[in-house]
């Protein structure tokens, strides 16, 4: 498997290559497990951690017309979001931690739903293939690029008052 990680690429098929993976990597628990992976199973887990994330939302219109993967968009400035990269990171993490601890074990033992921070998620088995920590970050990605509400500042501008004058009256 040939892993491309061009930028708005045609054949693009992963948004980090091999060496900002092991980068990346240096972040998460299953570093050694990552080492021990030979370089097409490494390629392998980028690649389908990819499609998932892509598969994950409608994500919005692609900087370039055909290019092959929907990160980046329009408005990300022609480069791939860190977070969309930090959730490939732990979707690979959760991969090779298998059944793992925190978080991931809930999830691999079917717990469906969870607070963390006064964030609140679910993780159902058949919501996503996604681990809760990717969902957090793209839930997050995605709830940013809504379409912000323009207010017109002229019209939040409150008259100056006077020190002697009370703002209830």
């Amino acid at each position: 498997m040939d892993l491309d990680a061009t930028v708005s690429g045609v054949a693009a098929n992963s948004y980090i290559d091999l060496y900002e993976a092991g980068d990346l990597m240096e972040a998460f628990e299953q570093i050694d497990a990552w080492d021990e992976l030979d370089q097409e199973e490494q390629e392998r887990l980028l690649y389908r951690g990819t499609r998932l994330l892509d598969a994950y939302k409608s994500w919005g219109l692609r900087a370039i017309a055909g290019q092959a993967l929907a990160f980046p968009r329009k408005r990300d400035g022609g480069l791939v979001p860190r977070d969309v990269k930090l959730a490939l990171m732990e979707y690979v993490d959760f991969e090779l931690e298998g059944s793992g601890s925190g978080l991931k074990r809930q999830q691999a033992e079917g717990v469906t739903s969870t607070s963390i921070l006064g964030k609140s998620m679910t993780f159902a088995a058949d919501s996503s293939r996604l681990p809760a920590g990717a969902r957090i970050l793209l839930d997050e990605l995605y709830l940013s690029g809504l379409e912000p509400v323009v207010i017109n500042r002229r019209e939040r501008r409150h008259p100056r008052r006077s020190r002697d004058e009370s703002i209830f009256g």
